[in-house]
């Protein structure tokens, strides 16, 4: 999966972020959103990209 390329876990909750590296090798952590175990599946079918 392209985006989110992160998921973590945390009880029933699923965070979902990307980690950006810039030019000088700092990363930047987006979170793309949180949402509860029940609700994750629906979110990546909606918003998640399939790597091409």
């Amino acid at each position: 999966m392209q985006q989110p390329q992160y998921r973590l876990r945390i009880d029933d909750l699923r965070a979902f972020y990307d980690v950006n590296y810039t030019n000088d090798g700092d990363g930047i952590v987006e979170i793309l959103r949180i949402r509860e175990k029940s609700e994750a599946m629906k979110w990546l079918t909606e918003f998640g990209r399939r790597e091409e």
